[in-house]
C-alpha cells in the first residue's frame, strides 16, 4: 500500500506536467507509475487518464484507463472526447458501449456532446438518435 502523501505528491507531479505541457516528462512519470503498479490507483489513475488525453497520448491514456479498477465518469468522458477530437470516433462509440454495461457509471452532459460529435463524424444518424 502506497502512503497517501506519496499519492498526493505524484498527483502534483502529474498536474505540473499538465500545466507546463512537458509531454516528455509526463511520459516518464507514466512509465514510473506503470512500473510500480500505481497507474491503477483510483485517484491518480483517473487523473492521469485525463492529463494523457490532453497531451494527445491516447494510447497511454487507454492503457492507464484499462488498468483502473474503478473508472470515474470524467475518465470515460475524457477518453471518449479525446478519441472524437483526434479522428477516432468509432473508438469513442465502442467505448460508450462499454460504459453502458457498467452499472456504476452514468454518462454526464459532456459525454453526450462528445458522442453526438462522434456520430456526426462517422455519419451514423441512427446511433445519434439513440443517444439523444
Amino acid at each position: 500500500m502506497v502512503p497517501q502523501h506519496s499519492i498526493k505528491l505524484l498527483e502534483g507531479i502529474v498536474e505540473g506536467c499538465r500545466k507546463s505541457k512537458k509531454h516528455s516528462h509526463l511520459l516518464r512519470v507514466h512509465g514510473y507509475l506503470h512500473k510500480h503498479g500505481l497507474e491503477g490507483h483510483v485517484l491518480l489513475g483517473n487523473h492521469l487518464v485525463t492529463v494523457l488525453v490532453e497531451a494527445q497520448k491516447l494510447d497511454c491514456a487507454r492503457v492507464t484507463f484499462d488498468m483502473l479498477l474503478y473508472r470515474k465518469e470524467y475518465s470515460w468522458t475524457s477518453l471518449i472526447a479525446g478519441y472524437v477530437k483526434h479522428g477516432k470516433s468509432h473508438y469513442a462509440l465502442c467505448l460508450y458501449e462499454c460504459m453502458k454495461t457498467n452499472a456504476d457509471i452514468q454518462p454526464i452532459g459532456h459525454t453526450f456532446v462528445a458522442l453526438l460529435k462522434a456520430c456526426a463524424k462517422v455519419k451514423c444518424l441512427q446511433k445519434g438518435l439513440e443517444i439523444h
